[in-house]
């Protein structure tokens, strides 16, 4: 194996199928050409050698990979290749297939590392692809939230696409971003987990609220799933099987208790008021337009922050992203606006 400073964290997989195999290193090559290596060989682990993934086995079987095995009449560490019959099944081997890293410049890793040749890394690198959605006029904020966060974290799609059951998973994901529906409370949550990260929404309502001070507050965690008062309290609504907006604004009007007929008079139609009460009421998820109409009616505002759970330790998020529908934009931390240019866009296709 060349001696490289290109370094990078030993979480490497290869998925084939529903079977993942964690990569431990690269074969070097010996004097004939042929594979060896120097160190203890792990049976059901996968090893690089040219542009192929090779898991050991410590015997000869039949399995539906690629198979390396140590020579029995050999001591000399001489490994055996055994290719499987199925073209077809040997192509989802090849290195391109690799996942559990960026392929970017990650150089902070542990002690435990793997050190991957120049010509090994090129070509992972030449198998990334990279997401870069473009914010568009009309995104709902949980849509601007998300291209934020994937624009931000430099997402590969290699990566993601591991972390799907279902490999059109992915694309119906994709396609719901870029279309011009608004995002669904559920995308929005398969989104955060996708990305590794987990969100909080702070709800403060400005009047009349029962609490002391006349201000009521609201935090919900998606760590937790709970949501909690500015005492650390936790509020359970009437339903507690809700989908997490509907959740806060039940608890909204439970502890304002506002009379029906004030939030009518602030609707410009009456059968609007109504309408909400259903969609309130019935069994279809809260919508975006339909919280902040919640919010506006009870003159409140929320504020959502994302940050990174710890979950993808490769390619975490780097800073928090905030958005408040005061202000209707997305900030750092200090409160300076996330812009994403146009002219940066690559939404290629899976």
């Amino acid at each position: 194996m060349k001696n490289t400073n290109d370094v990078y964290p030993t979480a490497l997989f290869i998925k084939s199928g529903s079977s993942f195999v964690r990569i431990m290193g690269e074969f070097q090559l010996g004097t004939d050409g042929k594979p060896i290596w120097t160190g203890a060989l792990i049976s059901g682990k996968g090893y690089i050698y040219k542009n192929h993934v090779w898991v050991y086995r410590n015997d000869i079987t039949t399995a539906p990979y690629p198979i390396a095995y140590r020579s029995p009449s050999s001591n000399d560490l001489k490994l055996q290749l055994i290719k499987p019959l199925d073209i077809d099944e040997f192509k989802n081997w090849e290195i391109s297939k690799i996942v559990g890293n960026s392929f970017e410049d990650a150089r902070t890793v542990s002690a435990d590392r793997i050190i991957l040749s120049p010509d090994v890394i090129e070509a992972m690198n030449n198998a990334t692809s990279s997401y870069k959605p473009t914010i568009q006029e009309g995104d709902d904020f949980l849509k601007r939230i998300v291209k934020t966060a994937i624009r931000t974290k430099n997402v590969d799609l290699n990566r993601l696409k591991a972390k799907m059951a279902k490999s059109y998973g992915l694309s119906n994901l994709k396609s719901a971003l870029k279309g011009t529906t608004k995002m669904s409370v559920n995308g929005f949550r398969t989104w955060m987990v996708l990305l590794g990260l987990d969100f909080n929404i702070t709800v403060v309502s400005t009047t009349d609220a029962k609490d002391a001070g006349g201000r009521l507050v609201l935090i919900y965690s998606s760590d937790t799933d709970v949501v909690t008062d500015q005492h650390g309290a936790e509020r359970i609504p009437s339903n507690p099987n809700e989908d997490y907006l509907k959740r806060i604004v039940r608890l909204l009007l439970a502890g304002k208790d506002v009379e029906s007929s004030t939030l009518k008079s602030k609707m410009s139609k009456a059968y609007g008021f109504s309408n909400l009460v259903q969609a309130l009421t019935g069994s279809t998820k809260m919508s975006v337009n339909g919280f902040l109409t919640w919010l506006d009616l009870l003159d409140a505002t929320a504020e959502f922050m994302v940050y990174d759970n710890g979950l993808d330790r490769l390619n975490p998020l780097p800073e928090n992203i905030y958005y408040s529908t005061l202000i209707d934009k997305i900030t750092d931390k200090d409160g300076k606006e996330i812009i994403i240019h146009e002219d940066e866009d690559d939404e290629s296709d899976d």
